[in-house]
């Protein structure tokens, strides 16, 4: 089975993001489209994943009325209310990491989406039960990408 040229790059990124933890990274997507595609896939698959996009920063447009060239970049907010209570209720510093944040950039013909970097997050909240949130926040975040990706 030939697999789609995005799924290969999202695979290889996703094997190199969790081989090793001195080398923490964000998760990395790309998909050959536009931007209005690309926005309306990633809010498809954050839904499927019970997220809700919250909030669509355009830093493009914010730039080029400023006389700056357009970089390509907007930044979705994705929440999840159970994520919001869970951190409520088990580790309330988390929840100035929320909502999730996801950053779509024009590559080419390709609209690569990246994370937050969730592993710095654990450096910043070592306790085990950020741990736990941060962890599960990032198999969401997994299967959200995996999902824009294969869709």
């Amino acid at each position: 089975m030939k697999m789609p040229i995005g799924s290969k790059f999202f695979g290889i990124l996703l094997v190199l993001a969790c081989s090793t933890m001195a080398q923490a990274a964000p998760l990395v997507a790309a998909r050959t489209t536009d931007m209005r595609d690309a926005i309306d896939r990633i809010t498809i698959a954050a839904e499927n994943n019970g997220y809700r996009l919250v909030k669509i920063q355009a830093v493009d447009s914010a730039l080029v009325k400023r006389g700056f060239e357009n970089p390509g970049v907007r930044i979705l907010f994705i929440g999840k209310a159970s994520a919001m209570e869970q951190a409520q209720a088990y580790y309330p510093p988390l929840l100035s990491m929320l909502p999730l944040k996801l950053a779509l950039i024009v590559r080419d013909k390709e609209i690569v989406v990246t994370s937050d970097d969730l592993d710095a997050w654990k450096e910043m909240f070592p306790e085990p039960q950020a741990h736990h949130l941060i962890d599960a926040w990032l198999k969401d975040l997994e299967l959200i990408l995996r999902d824009y990706v294969e869709r």
